[in-house]
């Protein structure tokens, strides 16, 4: 058989599957074993991982990317894989879905268009929510859009497009759910979170900073905000953003609070308006007009993690 993940799986799928009553091959024989992907398809076939497809829907019509082991141990870090493309037979911009079967609770995949895994471009985060088991395969027709389900959560940040753009993967061990260590918000051009990603603050302790080149780690540009989304918030956490570059108020202020933890991304659509639900209370003082105009902010992030405040890092003042 040839050493090719396409036709090993077609193989396997559709001549040996119905006949055996869809048991897993007890070996694979292949002609070439120098390259190929007979090995990272066996430990898949035997201990469970992700099977990426350059079509959307998983569709065995085209090609099968590549296939990654998971359940591994990941050592101290919890970090089972940090690919950048190509690596391990999947290829740079070719991934559009996948396929999970075997992989436990609690695994995290993060695909992203930037090779370095730099958030101002698109980025997707896939929580296993519950146990995923051999035999039982889970599809992710499309990388892009949020949805959550019984076995997954999958959270999207657009800016142009990921389906067919994958230039880095992540796999590793997720915070817990009140664990804020990984809470973000993704800032972007337009209203309603729509345009290009400005820049993605990470959420888990205190910070202030000017925008503008040169000012802030995140690549967050001065006047160019008009919306956000949050992806993860402890209850209790807030951040405001202000008009003036020196972080007063004179020149519109708003503040954002939310009421309870956030785990499923809500959109926070205009600084320039202000509306109160069951997530969140937005309030616009001193004139407001902050749309297209931000150039300053802070963030206050709150854990709910037992007996644990949240971690505080000192700073930088107007």
């Amino acid at each position: 058989m040839d050493n090719n993940l396409t036709w090993l799986q077609r193989r396997v799928e559709n001549y040996c599957g119905e006949a055996t009553g869809w048991r897993k091959p007890n070996y694979l024989a292949i002609d070439f074993n120098q390259v190929g992907d007979a090995l990272p398809y066996a430990a898949t076939l035997s201990q469970g991982g992700l099977y990426f497809y350059e079509d959307n829907r998983a569709n065995r019509a085209e090609d099968t990317s590549c296939v990654v082991p998971v359940n591994q141990s990941g050592g101290t870090s919890g970090v089972q894989y940090d690919m950048k493309l190509a690596s391990r037979g999947c290829e740079n911009d070719e991934l559009k879905s996948m396929e999970l079967e075997g992989v436990r609770a609690g695994t995290r995949i993060e695909l992203y268009d930037n090779p370095n895994g730099d958030r101002q471009d698109d980025f997707t985060i896939i929580d296993v929510k519950q146990s995923i088991p051999m035999g039982k395969r889970v599809r992710i027709d499309s990388f892009e859009g949020t949805s959550d389900t019984f076995y997954y959560r999958k959270l999207a940040s657009r800016n142009n497009g990921l389906d067919g753009k994958v230039s880095r993967i992540k796999v590793f061990n997720k915070p817990d759910d009140n664990d804020i260590s990984d809470a973000s918000i993704v800032f972007y051009e337009g209203n309603g979170a729509t345009e290009n990603i400005v820049c993605t603050v990470p959420f888990n302790v205190d910070r202030q900073f000017k925008m503008g080149s040169g000012n802030n780690s995140y690549g967050c540009d001065n006047d160019e905000m008009r919306s956000a989304k949050i992806l993860k918030a402890g209850k209790g956490s807030w951040f405001s953003v202000t008009g003036k570059p020196d972080g007063t108020f004179g020149q519109g202020f708003t503040e954002v609070r939310f009421k309870r933890a956030i785990l499923i991304p809500i959109t926070i659509p205009s600084f320039n308006r202000s509306y109160e639900n069951a997530d969140v209370k937005v309030a616009v003082s001193h004139g407001g007009g902050l749309d297209g105009s931000v150039s300053y902010a802070y963030f206050g992030p709150a854990s709910e993690q037992k007996g644990k405040p949240p971690i505080k890092e000192a700073s930088t003042g107007p």
